[in-house]
């Protein structure tokens, strides 16, 4: 198999680009005194980044992508929940759920990829 260094890159990147809003608000939580909630949103991104290292396609090679996907689609909403939680009630006054509809797109990966896996090339 030739190297693939570019779509290792991607994983990564692209993995760690999807949860660093995690990150950032976790940060933010801690350093604004509410420790719990930023506490929670860095174990969701260490989780995060644990999966994108077990679950890299390239240590995976038989197993399709959609199966690899699927942990880290769920990581994200586990995410987007915990987001509105720690907020509290006033962001419940704000959310309807057709906002979430702009968020679809994310799920084209699943579409396109699909059955494909790494040793497919």
């Amino acid at each position: 198999m030739k190297n693939r260094k570019g779509e290792k890159i991607g994983w990564i990147g692209g993995w760690l680009g999807s949860f660093s809003w995690v990150l950032l608000l976790a940060v933010i939580f801690i350093v604004q005194g509410r420790g719990t909630q930023g506490y929670y949103g860095f174990a969701l991104f260490l989780i995060a980044a644990f999966l994108m290292m077990t679950l890299s396609p390239w240590r995976n090679p038989g197993t399709s992508y959609w199966q690899l996907l699927v942990p880290f689609y769920l990581l994200f909403i586990a995410s987007v929940v915990w987001l509105i939680r720690s907020l509290g009630p006033q962001a419940m006054e704000w959310f309807r759920w057709w906002n979430i509809l702009p968020l679809l797109p994310i799920l084209i990966p699943l579409v396109i990829l699909g059955k494909k896996k790494w040793e497919d090339g």
